[in-house]
This record gives C-alpha cells, structure tokens and sequence, in this order.
C-alpha cells in the first residue's frame, strides 16, 4: 500500500499591521515571527484507505503569536476524502 506525502506550507491571511502588533505584543523581531509561523506545514497522506489533509502541531512561539493577533489556530484537519464503495 503506498502512501504519498504532499508537504504545503499553510498561509495565514495577516496584514503588514497585524505582523506590527504581533512583533509589539511578543517583543520579537518581524523575522523570528515570520520563521515561527513559516514553521507550520499542511501535508497531505493519500492511499487507496482515502486521503487527508492534516497541519503540524501548534508550537508554543505560534500559539504566542496567534493570541496576539487574536487569530484562532487553523483547524487539525482541513481536508479529507473517503474512497466510494464500489456496488
């Protein structure tokens, strides 16, 4: 059974203004803000069971970021697909 492996990187819709309050409130610079959210990835795992879409885990430097731009984390799983029964 073979399993392929689409890594993505997810995007966060933030403004230039909302990276400014983000380097504010955390007390980082704009560049290891960029990294730690550059840093969460959306892979994809498909085989003949179906196909899912799953990010990283949370880090603690972007649940820190993401409270001080009060954006919600992104959902575990964004995506799936069940095979259809055959008959």
């Amino acid at each position: 059974m073979a399993m392929a492996l689409v890594p993505a990187v997810l995007t966060l819709n933030v403004s230039p203004c909302s990276f400014s309050v983000a380097v504010d409130t955390t007390g980082d610079t704009w560049r290891n803000v960029r990294n730690e959210l550059e840093c969460m990835h959306l892979v994809t795992l498909g085989t003949n069971e179906g196909r899912i879409a799953k990010r990283s885990v949370t880090t603690n430097g972007q649940r820190k970021i993401l409270a001080a731009l009060k954006v919600r984390e992104p959902a575990q799983i964004l995506d799936y697909e069940l095979p259809i029964p055959a008959g």
